[in-house]
């Protein structure tokens, strides 16, 4: 079954020791009651001991052509975490990033840091409201200045209903949605989630009993066209979650029972109406599977692609898409990697592209988030170390990849679908 805990349950040795438990970054935030803290507001704590980032110049570094890719390590400063960054989760608005939760061996945590991706602040803000538990192997999906954070907060298997709770960046609080009655998915970590047609659309994970392989959208829309119900000073009706069934009987489906093995720690990306699934675990076996499902039709395609591509089996990877690309970063199979994989979903082929600069270490459980031109690496561990740092990689020539909108998947029957 799908642990939402360690790699070690998927076979991976678990980590013997964790760099920001033992050794905190310099600059770690202090705790908020101490004379160290410095100003503070009520959106941004602003540290005494480390108020600016001080960049030097390497002049034996090796110059990087326009076309490259260089990875480098993020000079942040301010208010940072000082604590192991895995399995949490980091969703992007505006050109913030938004840390929240996760683990550190120790304990699970419901705090949340944001990173300017400008300028590379961090910041712990205060938050009030309806404040959801720990959490770790949860999803956070933007929508408008709004983050739902659905699952991950169970502490044990359990057959409860999924949590779902809304963080508003503008106002800094937490609410908790009313849930329409019927049916919903149970309560889980090491899911997906995406977001197409005013709905939230979960796949897979595990609940402590076994891993899962169904697929659940919530509709979100009271939330999203919230302005009339202020108007009438209503409150927005319940969100409902609807089961997206099998459809073995399908003209269009793929074979009778054709349906994606259940897994957890995979990824997930929309591209148009279509959502890419890629690797993940289920308990026993690390996957190397792609599955597209047609969220237009409900029906699910098997996509052999990855043959004669280095993108081997993998979990706890991360995936970011920029306009027609996926950049596909770390995870673990055999052993954990910091390997970059380009996949071009017009072509469905792996591009190369020569990357500068020193590499992360490998890592899984990490998250990946676009912003000011470049991709940036927030936290993860490995079997010996647990990260808070980040890493950027500097996109350069193809920092224009998100501009990039005017782009089609051809047809299924032309790319190999089956």
């Amino acid at each position: 079954m799908v642990s939402p805990r360690t790699a070690s349950e998927f076979h991976q040795p678990r980590s013997q020791t964790t760099l920001s438990l033992k050794q905190p970054s310099r600059g770690a935030a202090p705790k908020r009651n101490s004379p160290a803290h410095g100003l503070q507001d009520k959106y941004t704590s602003h540290p005494k001991y480390k108020s600016g980032v001080k960049i030097v110049h390497n002049k034996d570094e090796e110059a990087m052509p326009t076309s490259g890719l260089l990875w480098y390590r993020g000079p942040v400063y301010g208010a940072l975490p000082g604590r192991t960054l895995r399995s949490h989760s980091t969703t992007t608005i505006r050109n913030k990033a938004w840390v929240i939760g996760g683990y550190d061996d120790k304990q699970s945590y419901r705090d949340i840091y944001c990173l300017d991706l400008e300028t590379l602040q961090w910041s712990h803000p205060e938050y009030k409201g309806d404040i959801p538990p720990p959490c770790r192997g949860h999803t956070a999906t933007a929508v408008d200045h709004r983050i739902f954070v659905i699952g991950g907060m169970s502490t044990h298997a359990t057959s409860e209903p999924i949590t779902v709770y809304v963080f508003d960046t503008l106002t800094l609080s937490w609410t908790r949605p009313r849930i329409a009655l019927g049916s919903s998915p149970v309560q889980r970590r090491a899911h997906s989630a995406v977001y197409w047609d005013e709905k939230i659309w979960i796949f897979g994970g595990g609940n402590g009993f076994t891993a899962l392989n169904d697929v659940w959208s919530l509709d979100v829309s009271p939330i999203i066209n919230g302005r009339r119900t202020v108007i009438y000073r209503t409150e927005p009706s319940a969100l409902k979650w609807e089961k997206v069934e099998k459809q073995d009987n399908s003209p269009d489906s793929t074979p009778c029972g054709n349906w994606p093995d259940a897994r957890g720690y995979h990824t997930a990306d929309v591209v148009d109406n279509f959502m890419f699934i890629i690797g993940g675990a289920d308990g026993q076996n690390v996957l190397d599977s792609i599955w597209v499902l047609n969220l237009g039709t409900k029906v699910w395609h098997h996509l052999d692609w990855l043959k004669g591509s280095s993108l081997t089996s993998r979990l706890a990877h991360s995936s970011t898409r920029l306009g027609p690309y996926l950049f596909i970063f770390g995870g673990v199979g055999k052993e954990y990697n910091s390997e970059l994989h380009l996949l071009n979903l017009v072509t469905l082929q792996e591009e190369r592209r020569r990357v500068y600069g020193k590499a992360p270490m490998p890592r899984g459980y990490h998250t990946t988030v676009h912003g000011n031109g470049r991709i940036h690496v927030i936290g993860g561990a490995n079997a010996t170390y647990g990260f808070d740092d980040v890493w950027i990689l500097e996109l350069a020539s193809l920092a224009y990849l998100p501009q990039i909108t005017d782009f089609k998947v051809e047809p299924l029957e032309d790319i190999g679908w089956y």
